[in-house]
């Protein structure tokens, strides 16, 4: 500290660098509070059910059914894609087998046209 002190050039002159320090981290906090908040808006909800379900609004319910159904749909064309890649996986094994039954064929009439 003794080093800052004499850059500055002397004890009065501490305040006047750092008072804009201080300030800013200030300002920084007073910031993160305003952004951020003091999380006491974000209690749980409270349940009113004996089963401890928490109600929730007509608007909600609707966007979560329309989450559900769009799962759903999803896992259909996963569940479709899956058996087209099954397809094509057994297609392409037939498809290399024939290419290498192939190529052990020609393997057989170049040596016979060599002889």
């Amino acid at each position: 500290m003794d080093w800052l002190l004499s850059a500055i050039g002397g004890d009065q002159n501490v305040l006047v660098v750092l008072a804009p320090i201080v300030g800013a981290l200030f300002t920084g906090v007073a910031i993160g509070w305003v952004l951020w908040g003091d999380g006491a808006s974000e209690a749980p909800a409270k349940s009113t059910q004996p089963d401890g379900a928490i109600e929730i609004d007509k608007p909600t319910r609707e966007r979560v059914q329309r989450l559900e159904e769009e799962v759903r749909e999803a896992r259909r064309l996963l569940a479709a894609t899956a058996s087209r890649d099954e397809d094509f996986a057994q297609d392409l094994s037939t498809l290399d087998a024939a290419v290498k039954r192939a190529a052990g064929r020609i393997a057989l009439i170049a040596r016979g046209a060599k002889s």
